[in-house]
């Protein structure tokens, strides 16, 4: 039974007694054996032969215990589901930077995107991505328009492929806007991890969802636009149930879900320089929902090994830098270069960088 194999491996893993002291099985070392008294000396192996008896029946009483005891690193396997929540923050701040109502009747839009985010439980991950969008402008004061995506995101446990599409619009007037996005989609991912023996890898994959509302005021002094603005911002991403194998106790991770709710409270501006307009904003953020990821999981073909692992708690209260430079090329085409940076958030940090073009009609 592979439950047993898992046991007598963990117990050939335990630290062996010296032979020639014995041990107690609750308590510390007992005395040096006397190489005279062979009594003495089978004392100590009893006291070793207890001790892994115990061991044993304790672990047949609860097979939950398993897990902890040979996939100590098992919360790894909600990394995607963190890694999609991210990058859904990543694709808002790229959308809402490039979406706009100026002077356009038709507007298509292309955008490449890199981003660095570091959690203390995990390595770097890094993600390229690349989005496309095409809208149109209706009466004088909206916008509405179609958009998607596809990114690849990689670390030293993580290769993840995501395909997005969705929808925007822009209600807008002389001194105020209020920008919608809904989008959604889907990821393929591998995991791998340092397992019992050998290294745990599962294939699987996951999905995703993002609302956004945006609303700001602009107040237009000559070259010079600035302005608060308020945001809104609902995620869900999650996985079904998926399975290890490569080492001598994979587990199980059952599916899932963790969703997202953050606030964004900030003022931005911008500045016109000939052909030249700089942008820049500042907010801070707020997260609302639980950000401790929770997986339940159990060694694969031990279902009553069931138990629930957790990872990293983030923090709630973030800064959101933005800076960018836009470049007229003529009354049509445009190009644009961009960073945005999340700062002071517990476990988390993220820098990202962008480049556009845009063309309208």
């Amino acid at each position: 039974m592979k439950w047993l194999t898992v046991v007598l491996l963990f117990l050939l893993a335990l630290p062996s007694y010296s032979q020639g002291q014995g041990q107690s099985p609750n308590g510390p070392p007992g005395p040096i054996g006397n190489p005279n008294n062979p009594n003495q000396g089978n004392q100590g192996n009893q006291g070793q032969g207890q001790g892994q008896e115990q061991i044993q029946n304790l672990i047949l009483q609860d097979p939950k215990l398993l897990v902890p005891m040979t996939a100590r690193n098992a919360s790894q396997l909600a990394l995607p589901t963190s890694v999609s929540l991210s990058n859904l923050s990543i694709i808002r701040n790229v959308l809402l930077n490039n979406i706009g109502h100026e002077g356009r009747e038709i507007g298509l839009w292309a955008a490449g995107h890199g981003d660095f985010v570091k959690e203390e439980s995990t390595s770097q991950v890094t993600t390229a991505g690349t989005i496309v969008a095409a809208d149109k402008r209706f009466c004088d004061h909206l916008v509405l328009g179609l958009a998607g995506g596809y990114s690849h995101s990689w670390s030293s446990s993580l290769d993840m492929n995501a395909g997005w599409g969705g929808g925007y619009s822009i209600l807008f007037g002389r001194v105020f806007y209020i920008n919608q996005a809904v989008i959604g989609g889907g990821d393929s991912f591998e995991t791998t991890r340092i397992g019992l023996l050998g290294t745990a890898k599962a294939n699987s994959a996951g999905w995703f969802f993002s609302e956004v509302t945006q609303a700001g005021y602009i107040a237009k002094l000559k070259h010079l636009s600035i302005g608060p603005y308020a945001l809104l911002q609902y995620s869900l991403a999650g996985n079904g149930t998926f399975s290890e194998n490569g080492s001598a106790a994979p587990v199980t991770a059952h599916s899932g879900s963790q969703d997202s709710i953050v606030s964004d409270l900030g003022i931005e501006a911008s500045y016109d320089w000939k052909k030249l307009t700089f942008k820049t904003s500042a907010a801070w953020e707020h997260e609302y929902a639980d950000t401790t990821t929770f997986t339940r999981v159990n060694l694969v073909g031990i279902p009553s090994s069931t138990t629930t692992v957790s990872g990293t708690s983030l923090g709630h209260d973030s800064a959101i830098v933005n800076a960018g430079l836009n470049y007229k090329v003529n009354d049509r085409i445009a190009v644009g270069v961009g960073y945005i940076g999340q700062f002071g958030r517990r476990n988390y940090e993220s820098n990202s960088i962008a480049g556009s073009v845009k063309v309208g009609f």
